[in-house]
């Protein structure tokens, strides 16, 4: 049994969202190696150097893959962590129309028990951000330090 939580910075412009996520994952119970994640809707996953962890694609042709891509990140040894894993993505959108919802959900830790996090949005240019409370989004004062900006919505 996993548990997740999460630190994604979300920046917008007028042609792509591209997104950084900090994930600390713990077990509970048997150690694991490995955990899969679902990215956000239509992002690819950048390429990164990460030192203690590997992170590939599941290839996934069939209905589950429009709800986002799924990469399999795996440790060298079994843990039952804390672990931290950084994964960056990127999607292409449309030029901005007014009243246009983007979602910014992803980043989910495939058969974790419980997920939680903050999501830090810098927008730029003319573009407006808007929460919709009722997907259980909500602005918050503080934010944690690895999120603080002058520059976040």
């Amino acid at each position: 049994m996993l548990e997740a939580a999460g630190e994604i910075f979300v920046r917008i412009d007028d042609h792509s969202v591209n997104t950084e996520a900090t994930l600390r994952v713990k077990g509970y119970g048997e150690p694991f190696d490995r955990f899969r994640v679902r990215l956000p809707q239509g992002a690819e996953l950048l390429s990164g150097n990460p030192s203690d962890y590997s992170v590939s694609e599941i290839a996934d042709d069939g209905p589950a893959r429009e709800l986002g891509r799924v990469v399999e990140v795996e440790f060298r040894k079994k843990t039952t962590g804390p672990v931290t894993v950084r994964l960056a993505a990127r999607r292409e959108h449309e030029q901005p129309q007014s009243a246009m919802w983007l979602e910014l959900a992803g980043f989910e830790v495939l058969d974790a028990a419980r997920q939680s996090g903050y999501i830090g949005v810098e927008v730029v240019g003319d573009l407006y951000v808007s929460w919709d409370p009722q997907l259980g989004v909500q602005q918050v004062e503080q934010l944690p330090e690895a999120l603080g900006g002058e520059k976040l919505a």
